[in-house]
């Protein structure tokens, strides 16, 4: 209960004392002249006596109604502010226990956190002759943060929390000791029970997994065993935690091919895949390519390289709030998210070992020329080349391929507006050489 209350239902007690003291000492003074009275009339004549005795009788009645009327009235009025005392008193022992609760769970997740966790460890782990240590990283949470968003993050941590709690059960105490991290203490120590047990963590998360109903989810874990009295906390938790690491290690690339499989998915909702946006894209650069084969301007293009970008160029945007695909047009609000494409591309590329090679090419590929388009200001050749010619290419057929909220151009509009950007946005060169290959078909 807050001070306040306190003091307000310090002040109802203090009313209330007086009050009755109050009334008690009217009634007492009330009887006491009530007898005086009583007893002068019979010493003036007995026959007033019964007279006496009756008015005395009345007198005393009036007075013990006075005294309830006032009392029903003091109590009326504070029984109002008693009810929300009362009240006020239950809700901080509500307010108590639910504060006491959120000191020791973690609030997303509610297993334990790491301050219970160490709290535990440091009264418990000298009185322990043996015990085990678990510790379970969740892997790549931070490519499913950038590349699917926080919410499918958090989703992923509460579901994988969930499947924890139900293979470990009582026997070890669970907490969430970091952001993807979890441990369990064990009062005992024993290798070939804690290996079950992350083989059942395993085996549940597989069969989630497979029913797809949220971004793959894959845990790695190391354990230990004190190996004796003297044995510390660090050590053994030390050992648990380098074999999690190494075991992380292993299964980097399993894990990152199976996110990689979803995000993949995902975008061909995001980038008019369906639209056959990809499909223009390569079709253009082969072209160019075959014209332009051996052409000194493009010597350090990577092929390779380049049809890569057109493939995963827009990564990104899998990270993006989902109803900015919907939208005819930008508010600066709506710009600034979708301008946050290219670094959560170059992030999610980074963590994909056959990405992490054209991770720069998506991180640059909506530079110009003159270095205004972007935070980065890179331009001119400091813009790779694979981005220079993909900028070009890829604005062609955003204008002159089918979008859903707008009608294409003809080839001529959309050559003259890549011509009139030459030297600001596009780099004048490949523009011009671009151009030269449209009009050869003619």
């Amino acid at each position: 209960m807050s001070q306040e209350n306190n003091e307000r239902a310090k002040s109802v007690k203090r009313v209330m004392v007086v009050v009755g003291l109050s009334l008690l000492f009217f009634l007492g003074v009330s009887g006491f002249f009530i007898f005086q009275l009583h007893q002068q009339l019979i010493s003036i004549d007995e026959a007033l006596s019964s007279w006496g005795m009756v008015l005395a009788l009345k007198l005393l009645a009036a007075s013990v109604l006075l005294a309830a009327v006032i009392g029903a009235a003091v109590f009326w009025n504070i029984r109002p502010l008693q009810r929300e005392l009362v009240e006020a008193f239950w809700q901080a022992e509500e307010s108590g226990h639910e504060v006491d609760y959120l000191n020791r769970h973690d609030s997303l997740t509610g297993l334990l956190n790491r301050a219970y966790w160490d709290e535990m460890v440091l009264n418990n782990i000298p009185d322990l002759d043996k015990f085990g240590i678990m510790v379970f990283v969740i892997d790549s949470l931070k490519l499913t943060n950038d590349a699917l968003g926080y919410t499918t993050g958090e989703k992923v941590l509460v579901a994988c929390a969930k499947c924890l709690r139900a293979c470990v059960g009582e026997e070890g105490m669970l907490a969430r000791i970091s952001g993807a991290e979890f441990g369990v203490l064990y009062p005992w120590g024993d290798d070939k029970y804690m290996a079950s047990i992350y083989e059942k963590v395993s085996q549940e998360l597989d069969e989630r997994n497979r029913a797809g109903e949220l971004a793959p989810m894959h845990i790695s874990a190391g354990w230990a065993v004190a190996k004796g009295q003297h044995d510390s906390y660090e050590n053994v938790y030390t050992q648990a935690y380098t074999k999690m690491v190494k075991g992380k290690q292993l299964n980097r690339h399993f894990v990152s091919d199976s996110i990689f499989a979803v995000i993949v998915e995902k975008l061909k909702h995001v980038d008019y895949f369906e639209q056959g946006h990809i499909d223009n894209l390569l079709a253009l650069s082969k072209e160019f390519f075959e014209i332009y084969t051996g052409n000194v301007y493009i010597e350090n293009l990577s092929v390779p390289r380049f049809e890569m970008l057109v493939r995963y160029h827009d990564i990104g945007k899998v990270g993006l709030r989902e109803d900015i695909h919907e939208l005819a047009s930008f508010s600066l609000e709506d710009r600034l998210e979708m301008d946050r494409h290219v670094t959560i591309g170059y992030q999610v590329a980074m963590y994909i070992p056959h990405l992490a090679s054209i991770g720069d090419l998506i991180l640059r590929h909506h530079e110009w020329w003159d270095g205004t388009g972007s935070i980065f200001a890179y331009n001119k050749e400091y813009i790779p080349a694979e981005c220079r010619l993909f900028a070009i290419i890829d604005a062609y057929e955003a204008m002159t391929g089918v979008r859903p909220h707008k009608k294409p151009v003809t080839t001529d509009k959309a050559l003259h507006e890549i011509n009139k950007f030459a030297g600001k946005q596009f780099d004048p060169t490949l523009a011009r050489m671009f151009s030269l290959m449209l009009r050869a078909r003619e």
